[in-house]
């Protein structure tokens, strides 16, 4: 998730919040199809 976030928020360290957000339990495991929301602001 470290290159999705650092694409949408600028700052890869910010995956643990886009994780929770997404409802993603572990963000080291994500899978082809799973869906990551991005909150703009």
């Amino acid at each position: 998730m470290h290159e999705q976030t650092k694409l949408f928020s600028g700052n890869a360290f910010n995956y643990p919040l886009l994780a929770r957000q997404s409802g993603i339990d572990n963000p080291d495991r994500i899978y082809p199809g799973d869906r990551i929301r991005i909150t703009i602001r």
